[in-house]
């Protein structure tokens, strides 16, 4: 079966703008490029209740006695399958073998469809396909065009934001230094902070491959921190705002003390760390939630250039962030270990980098399994959003292994050149010398 695309429009008829779907893949499904209108309405059916349960506290329909998260998964399923193709491939694709990996992906180009809990789907043989090890989910950003290239020299560059002032930023750093220890890839953190007394504990440990730093109190000078770094992997623990298209609220060492306003930090301000970006994820509240019709923060970090972006459909307990980081870091090192183990040029896919941590998180709480994901809805509020076509990333360790390796040849027979040697010659040399620097 592999992939079912389901593609989500605004349709413009006179004034009225109404979202549509129909199925853009597999091909061959009758029906599947005819469009039906998406019921989008969150208010107060099962979408609007989920999306008022208290965290922490199981979400319960007080009439059915069921959790609301299989009912608003039920919903998701329903609202998909009134169209027959949507339906048929969804069919299709339940009874192919379990080994089978089926992914989802929702491109939407309509705002207001981001806020459905997409990933709560809840399939007919009593699963929820998120948790499923036979499924992969995505948000695809169908505004992001062509194909993203990166390169990869060995050395995994990575930024860490701990901007949250009165939140425990110790917690996360704890969640992410488990991963830190003996990773499957080597990594080049650097790690900026709004407290003072974790920049000094983090230097502190001695890690040649990690250091940390304050946060400076501007925009800019936070963004040329992270920019001097050219991080290939982006975590930010902060808080977030869906407003205005959505914004990062970050602490930072003048707001830490009480004294200055947090930095709200837009899309638009990361956009120049794009090129360099494998993913970001966005370890705050509200990152994937779009309001007044404007897309979430997300979704505009994918449309500027970001491959990837993980980002919190809502607003999630501190507790469940702290749990969700070092899954999720721990598969994500795993995954770039896997894919890029080997030389040469190979497709970096995230879609399957969330299940782990929606395990991690659905067993967080109390109660038998197949209860406690119906009623506890944290494992269900972290997205993936994408482009649509995979991320292309190309292993040079080998090769600048080899560069490295010519160059220290080279180098060793310019120091024991002969005095008569002649000035032709050693300018020859010092020209293939500086050749290979220039490659590495």
């Amino acid at each position: 079966m592999g992939r079912i695309k389901v593609v989500v429009r605004t349709h413009i008829d006179e004034d009225n703008a109404t979202p549509i779907f129909w199925l853009g893949e597999p091909a061959g499904v009758p029906n599947a490029r005819d469009s039906r209108t998406l019921d989008d309405d969150v208010g107060d059916g099962p979408f609007g209740r989920l999306a008022t349960a208290v965290h922490g506290q199981p979400a319960v329909d007080g009439a059915a006695g069921a959790g609301l998260v299989r009912i608003a998964g039920e919903e998701v399923y329903r609202r998909l399958t009134i169209h027959p193709g949507v339906r048929a491939a969804l069919e299709a694709a339940e009874v192919e073998p379990p080994e089978e990996i089926r992914t989802l992906h929702v491109c939407l180009s309509n705002a207001e469809a981001e806020n459905i809990p997409w990933e709560a789907i809840f399939l007919p043989n009593d699963e929820f396909a998120a948790l499923s090890s036979s499924w992969r989910l995505a948000r695809v950003v169908e505004a992001a065009e062509g194909v993203a290239e990166r390169v990869f020299d060995g050395t995994l560059r990575m930024v860490a934001i701990l901007g949250a002032a009165d939140r425990y930023v110790e917690l996360e750093w704890q969640a992410m230094l488990d991963h830190l220890t003996d990773p499957p890839v080597p990594i080049d953190l650097l790690v900026l902070t709004c407290k003072k007394e974790l920049r000094d504990e983090i230097n502190a440990l001695g890690l040649g491959s990690v250091r940390a730093r304050l946060i400076t109190n501007s925009v800019s000078g936070l963004l040329a921190e992270i920019e001097s770094h050219g991080p290939q992997l982006l975590h930010v623990f902060s808080h977030g705002t869906s407003e205005y298209g959505g914004q990062l609220v970050v602490s930072h060492r003048g707001s830490e003390q009480g004294g200055d306003d947090p930095l709200f930090v837009s899309a638009t301000d990361l956009q120049p760390l794009a090129n360099e970006l494998w993913l970001v994820c966005l370890n705050t509240c509200r990152g994937a939630e779009s309001v007044d019709r404007l897309h979430s923060l997300a979704s505009s970090l994918v449309s500027k250039g970001v491959p990837s972006v993980v980002a919190m459909r809502e607003a999630i307990d501190s507790a469940d962030a702290h749990e969700f980081c070092g899954a999720f870091l721990g598969r994500a090192l795993e995954t770039i270990h896997q894919t890029l183990e080997q030389g040469g040029t190979h497709e970096l896919e995230w879609d399957g980098v969330l299940r782990t941590p929606r395990v991690k998180l659905s067993e967080r709480h109390p109660g038998p399994a197949p209860v406690a994901t119906t009623q506890w809805k944290a494992w269900s509020v972290p997205v993936l959003y994408r482009r649509p076509k995979p991320l292309l990333v190309e292993n040079v360790v080998d090769e600048l292994a080899d560069i490295r390796e010519d160059l220290e040849f080279l180098r060793s027979i310019r120091a024991d050149l002969h005095p008569d040697t002649s000035q032709s010659k050693i300018e020859k040399l010092d020209a293939r010398i500086a050749a290979l620097e220039a490659q590495l």
